[in-house]
């Protein structure tokens, strides 16, 4: 099973419309439909979005190896209640400040790799647009070496949205 199809499996695992698990990765619809359909590929960014915004064990995701969610976490979380009741009221206070840190840490991370896939989705769209501009000037270049000229269509020179 490739990981696209893995991908797959945890969104119907978790209950989730395309467009519900895409935009909790802010994705578009049409991007994750994509991904799903193996049209696109799931790359590195998108694995570890995935990852740290639904649980899912990355090693399961890549390879299909060990369990798709991480169940350590229970004990982990009993552990961690335990170790916190023995803890003196003001260490409490301090453990529970440093939680909060690392939450805003792991956040950071989650809207840095964010910020990578949307930079690297618009470098896709302009490759597109450059491609097929330079398809269309190719396109009128030969055509002006005979009688048919073309124009450049005025919605592809207006589109400024590819560099947004």
């Amino acid at each position: 099973m490739s990981i696209n199809k893995r991908v797959k499996q945890v969104r119907k695992f978790l209950k989730l419309s395309q467009a519900e698990f895409a935009k909790n990765l802010c994705l578009s619809g049409g991007y994750f439909a994509g991904i799903e359909m193996e049209n696109r590929k799931a790359n590195d960014r998108i694995i570890r979005l995935i990852c740290v915004t639904y649980g899912v064990n990355e090693e399961w995701l890549r390879t299909a190896s060990g369990k798709m969610f991480d169940r350590s976490t229970d004990a982990k979380q009993e552990n961690a209640q335990k170790l916190f009741r023995d803890l003196r009221s003001e260490y409490q206070d301090h453990a529970l400040n440093l939680i909060q840190d690392l939450l805003k840490i792991q956040e950071m991370e989650r809207e840095r790799l964010l910020a990578e896939q949307k930079k690297s989705e618009n470098a896709e769209r302009q490759r597109k647009y450059f491609t097929e501009l330079m398809a269309l000037l190719e396109t009128n270049l030969a055509a002006t070496e005979g009688e048919n000229s073309k124009v450049l269509p005025a919605e592809i020179l207006d589109e400024t949205n590819c560099y947004t």
